[in-house]
């Protein structure tokens, strides 16, 4: 039924959580296919999860242990595979790129330019250089300009009223 689960607790940081910077020169713990592909915390770190934990919803796909022990690409591998051989393929200024599932499409509040933007915040996310991630304020803001997003808290807004 694909019912989405957050998973990967192991790097929370904030509120009753330490500081994890202090602990940087440590290994990450978690699990493979959605921690850090450098091999330690940085700054950035929370972004690449939630990144991953997107692309996992919007592409339906999951890095299993299965996966793992037969050396396939990870969820984020997968889609800057897909991203490459279609850029590729397509080429040019004009180049569309999403990673959302098409059964999405059924849905009658889908907005094909918010897959688009979906797809590029998680692509972001998971940049391989931390510095190349947006902060999470960023990503929220993002988040926020989506249409469907917009249309929902309207609906919540107008129902909250009643």
């Amino acid at each position: 039924d694909w019912n989405p689960k957050l998973y990967d607790f192991g790097m929370i940081t904030g509120g009753i959580f330490p500081d994890k910077t202090k602990y940087s020169f440590q290994c990450l713990y978690g699990c493979w296919g959605y921690r850090e592909p450098r091999g330690f915390w940085s700054h950035r770190t929370d972004e690449y999860a939630f990144g991953v934990l997107l692309l996992g919803l919007i592409t339906k796909e999951v890095y299993t242990e299965e996966d793992r022990l037969n050396f396939k690409p990870c969820v984020a591998e997968r889609a800057f595979e897909k991203y490459s051989c279609d850029r590729e393929l397509v080429g040019g200024e004009n180049f569309r790129f999403s990673l959302v599932h098409k059964s999405f499409e059924a849905d009658p509040s889908f907005c094909a330019s918010d897959a688009l933007s979906i797809t590029r915040l998680a692509l972001y996310c998971v940049n391989y250089l931390p510095s190349d991630r947006p902060d999470l304020n960023g990503v929220v803001y993002w988040l926020q300009r989506l249409k469907a997003v917009r249309r929902h808290l309207r609906v919540f807004i107008e129902n909250c009223k009643l």
